[in-house]
């Protein structure tokens, strides 16, 4: 009661003051606390939220479009028998990646400009760029989280590129060490270890001359000692816009390799009439039921085989899993993930079966 009375009584002193003596200034209202003022204001909160669920399940549905061909019939034939889950599995397994990379970008970039941000003295006001914004509105078990995603799913080739953007988001530089020795001493130690890990694999390539892989593994690391820190003032119009355009650009074209890979498993079908050739038939099944198998073709088209006719099936890989280096890193091929290289310690792959090399007309 005493805390209403309290509210009461300066509640009518206030309206007193003002309607008694107009000439009285009523208190200005308290400032927020800068803690408050620096955060993104609710769109942008919300902007980002719907990117990050909404994304997923729009280009889920696209993809499977894609797969169909673009044709109707196809399309609803698909989204008839393939399973929400098995939809939701293959995106987890195929686009993890994929978040992860567009994120990770926004992440790197918008650390870069909060610091130029806060080095100008902006760090009581909303950060003035979309990714700085987005960065200052992820919460920090999201961000570690990008970036531990990707560093399971990111191709080994590509994990410099990850450290330079962890230095980049979180600001981390070996220079900001209180000490000119310290400074020398932490930069010295993260190349050294740097090198023992990969320098056989930097070795290698460069003796082949791929050049390629020489560069992506060592700019990265040598770029990661000075991103950290706010960047020049003049400097910050154009590599803001550049980098919102860079990272849309990214986004496009990663978006195009999930949106073509194959939802459904890639088969062999062997199939044919008793006492006759058999006919390889490549593609993915769509549905087995008590007559027919139904095999979207790779080339295009559905067809029904007779189940009296199946001699066997086969497991195939695709195309876009064919290793373009050799090139390993204790034993992980620099193209596969920790988690695919994981799963190939713990089951080897297979050879390739013949049968997956061949394909001719469709049963009749």
């Amino acid at each position: 009661m005493r805390w209403f009375g309290g509210y009461g009584e300066g509640s009518g002193a206030v309206a007193g003051a003002s309607t008694a003596d107009p000439s009285v200034d009523p208190e200005p209202a308290a400032s927020p606390p800068a803690s408050a003022r620096h955060l993104p204001d609710w769109p942008d909160r919300q902007a980002f939220w719907t990117l990050i669920v909404g994304a997923p399940l729009v280009l889920s549905v696209l993809r499977l479009w894609v797969e169909a061909g673009g044709e109707l019939q196809t399309t609803l034939l698909l989204v008839a028998n393939v399973d929400p889950i098995n939809l939701i599995a293959a995106f987890v397994v195929t686009a993890s990646w994929l978040a992860a990379t567009v994120l990770v970008a926004v992440f790197a970039v918008g650390g870069v400009l909060l610091a130029n941000e806060a080095a100008t003295g902006g760090r009581d006001t909303l950060p003035r760029w979309l990714f700085a914004r987005w960065r200052a509105a992820a919460p920090p078990w999201l961000t570690i989280g990008c970036f531990l995603l990707g560093a399971l799913t990111w191709e080994i080739l590509f994990l410099p590129l990850l450290l330079l953007a962890a230095c980049a988001a979180f600001q981390i530089s070996p220079w900001r060490q209180p000490r000119r020795w310290l400074r020398l001493l932490a930069a010295l130690l993260a190349l050294v270890v740097y090198s023992v890990v990969l320098w056989p694999t930097i070795s290698l390539a460069y003796n082949r001359d791929e050049v390629v892989v020489v560069g992506l593994l060592l700019a990265p690391v040598l770029l990661a000692l000075a991103i950290a820190g706010p960047i020049a003032t003049f400097l910050v119009r154009p590599f803001a816009i550049t980098a919102h355009g860079a990272v849309a650009a990214l986004t496009l074209l990663a978006v195009w390799p999930f949106m073509t890979t194959p939802v459904l498993p890639l088969n062999v079908v062997v199939a044919g009439p008793a006492g006759s050739p058999p006919t390889y038939l490549r593609g993915h099944v769509v549905l087995v039921d008590d007559v027919h198998t139904v095999v979207l073709r790779d080339r295009g088209g559905v067809e029904y085989v007779p189940n009296g006719q199946i001699r066997s099936q086969v497991l195939c890989p695709s195309d876009e899993e064919t290793p373009r280096f050799r090139l390993w890193v204790y034993g992980v091929h620099v193209e596969d993930s920790v988690l695919r290289g994981i799963g190939r310690s713990v089951r080897p792959i297979a050879r390739e079966r013949p049968e997956c090399r061949v394909e001719v007309d469709p049963v009749s």
